[in-house]
């Protein structure tokens, strides 16, 4: 009895304990089927997220394979996310991008993690390109690299807004440089090189093979003024009669005109060689008026049609080129009246001396013909032609008796002669003239080798100018009559030049003379 009493009672206490573990199990099971739940609520909550983002997620392994992608894909490039797994990355990237520093910019994402690295993508049309900005980590098990993970966003807009005011700003320097330009310095035999500038800019900022500056001359034609391009050399440079071209069509109808998709609709005899070589599509005419007078054309030819914003850029440039030409015009009438009062000037001072009557103009005249064969600018050109014409002005200060005497002059009457310089550089510092000017007229007596009137302070050198003027004022003195000698022959004049090289004349300004002389320019 007492053995089944215990009995009884084990096997009641194993069953409570076997109980008491299946209500453990049954609230662990209720426990874990909670956690899986959550899991799976999680896990579908966070597959959301990535479904709908705006930004791509993807995951290339080791071989630049893409073995995830999400939907953000298909927003972007056109694709569906299913159809990418598998494939090469490179075979979504646009061929046609070079990176900057890197080749094989998948292979780099295997050596470094990116950071807003630009990825030029292809969409699936096949031809719009899409940039993307990613960011990439690298994925590692058990410390062996096995993929790739990057997050990217699509910033083909803000590239395309950034290269849109890159243009505009672009654009907009050209137009200041071009202005500043015409403000700082323009005259009238500077014209040509102004247009030249602005071809040159037209064509680096538009990409155009071709632009040409036509102005309108008397005889009804537009002669060309400036052309730049890889085809300058493709148009005709004859003058253009307005009325048998579509060039002075938009001059006669005052109006811009655009020709697209040219083929060969579009040829005359002025551009042919041009139009026959198909090497343009586009055409541009823009006509250009001062005080409602035509005055000329700009011309763009492109194998692109232009954008609306170059359009208005070109306009701005005519109106421009209009105002350089305006500008050109005063500067040229306020230079004649300038010149002009400077030559009344010297005729009343050469009054006083009738054997020097016209010696100052011709000073003039080859002193502007050696600066030219020299290369130097417009502005010291017109700086040693206003030179040469007041290089004797001084000689207002000496008596009129004293600069007509016949013969030679004794030698205290020399040395008032040899004042004329100084006193020349005193009246002229009145004048605001330049210090190219007055040194001129200064030292046009100054030997090259230093020596002679008048007497300076130490000197390095004489300057251009004066070597210049020095020179034409000997040559026409020699072949000129005065009361106390004869004048020289031009081949006489020339010898006695370069006899005198070196030391009392320069010897660079001598050749200049004997080859003035051999083409019969003097």
């Amino acid at each position: 009895m007492i053995k089944h009493v215990k009995r009884y009672k084990i096997r009641s206490d194993y069953n409570h304990r076997l109980q008491q573990a299946n209500e453990e199990l049954e609230a662990s099971n209720e426990q874990l089927m909670a956690a899986f739940e959550q899991l799976e609520a999680s896990e579908q909550k966070y597959r959301l997220l990535v479904e709908n983002m705006t930004d791509i997620l993807f995951i290339i392994d080791a071989s630049g394979r893409i073995t995830f992608i999400n939907k953000a894909v298909e927003r972007t490039l056109g694709y569906k996310s299913g159809e990418l797994f598998t494939r090469h990355l490179e075979n979504i990237m646009c061929p046609l991008h070079h990176y900057a520093n890197c080749s094989d910019i998948i292979a780099e994402m295997s050596v470094r993690d990116l950071e807003q690295q630009e990825l030029w993508m292809l969409h699936s049309d096949g031809t719009t390109r899409k940039v993307l900005e990613a960011d990439t980590r690298r994925l590692y098990e058990n410390g062996e690299l096995v993929g790739v993970q990057g997050i990217a966003r699509d910033i083909t807009e803000r590239i395309r807004m950034e290269r849109k005011l890159k243009k505009r700003n672009k654009q907009l320097s050209v137009l200041d440089d071009i202005s500043g330009a015409i403000i700082e310095d323009l005259s009238y035999g500077s014209l040509n090189v102004l247009l030249r500038v602005i071809t040159k800019a037209i064509v680096e900022t538009t990409g155009a093979p071709l632009c040409t500056i036509r102005l309108l001359e008397d005889d009804g034609k537009l002669h060309c003024q400036a052309a730049s391009g890889v085809l300058k050399d493709h148009i005709s440079q004859n003058p253009i009669d307005i009325r048998r071209d579509v060039m002075g069509k938009a001059v006669l109808e005052e109006r811009m005109i655009v020709l697209n998709d040219l083929g060969h609709q579009y040829v005359s005899e002025y551009n042919r060689q041009l139009i026959l070589s198909d090497a343009i599509k586009n055409v541009i005419f823009i006509p250009m008026f001062l005080n409602k007078k035509p005055i000329g054309v700009l011309s763009i030819s492109s194998t692109e049609t232009l954008e609306e914003d170059y359009m208005t850029m070109l306009n701005a440039l005519a109106n421009i080129i209009v105002f350089a030409i305006e500008r050109t015009n005063l500067y040229f009438e306020v230079k004649q009246h300038y010149l002009s009062t400077i030559k009344a000037l010297v005729v009343a001072m050469e009054v006083k001396d009738t054997y020097t009557q016209g010696h100052s103009v011709r000073v003039s005249q080859n002193a502007v013909m050696i600066g030219r064969e020299l290369g130097l600018t417009d502005l010291e050109t017109e700086e040693i032609e206003i030179a040469g014409i007041l290089h004797d002005i001084g000689k207002i200060g000496i008596s009129d008796t004293l600069l007509s005497k016949p013969g030679c002059l004794e030698p205290d009457e020399f040395e008032t002669i040899k004042l004329h310089p100084e006193i020349g550089r005193r009246i002229l510092e009145q004048t605001g003239l330049s210090e190219n000017v007055i040194m001129g007229t200064l030292l046009h007596h100054k030997r090259f080798d230093l020596r002679g009137y008048p007497i300076t302070s130490q000197m390095d050198g004489l300057p251009l100018v004066a070597r210049i003027i020095g020179v034409a004022d000997a040559y026409d003195a020699m072949i000129s009559f005065r009361s106390y000698k004869s004048p020289m022959t031009k081949a006489e004049a020339v010898l006695e030049l370069q006899k005198h090289s070196g030391t009392q004349f320069c010897p660079e300004i001598v050749r200049v003379m004997q080859d003035l002389y051999d083409r019969n320019l003097l």
